[in-house]
């Protein structure tokens, strides 16, 4: 369709009373272009840098977490916790240097990703609950060590659809 047909659609829409109204964006949408205009366009290059040195930051807090392990065994489980949660949301971040943040976000909350993604975001919070509710909870190391492991397993299959299976 050449420009002369489109701008006579155009006109004889406004002259029938078949004009449409400027869609208002979305709150997402506006949040999109915001973050867009904060951050300049990226090179794949260093999209790519970006995403590899998040991941890695995300690895080491996560690893890191591990020298907190004899607090958490001694009663003490928020440090590990933390470091843990902490490096799984620093690792699970770092694909919105790929993708950009809305669209990772739409792709892991997709219909096929939605229970992993679920799974993992349960897991954090229980994670987190454990460590800090103050009330006595049996067993909570084990409950602990059974969320972080379900919280890996959840990440590192978010983090494989992601990168994957684009």
């Amino acid at each position: 369709m050449s420009t002369h047909d489109y701008d006579f659609i155009k006109s004889a829409s406004k002259l029938l009373g078949y004009e449409q109204e400027e869609r208002r964006k979305e709150w997402y949408e506006e949040l999109e272009e915001e973050v867009c205009a904060i951050c300049p366009a990226l090179t794949y290059q260093q999209r790519l840098i970006g995403c590899i040195i998040m991941m890695i930051i995300g690895f080491i807090l996560s690893m890191g977490s591990l020298s907190r392990l004899v607090q958490l065994l001694a009663g003490n489980p928020a440090p590990f916790a933390i470091m843990y949660t902490l490096g799984n949301i620093v690792s699970i971040s770092s694909t919105c240097f790929l993708f950009g943040p809305w669209a990772q976000a739409k792709k892991m909350f997709a219909m096929t990703r939605i229970v992993t993604t679920s799974v993992y975001f349960f897991c954090m919070a229980i994670c987190l609950f454990l460590a800090f509710y103050p009330g006595p909870i049996p067993v909570r190391v084990l409950w602990l060590v059974i969320a972080v492991l379900c919280q890996f397993m959840a990440l590192s299959k978010c983090l494989f659809l992601v990168l994957f299976l684009i």
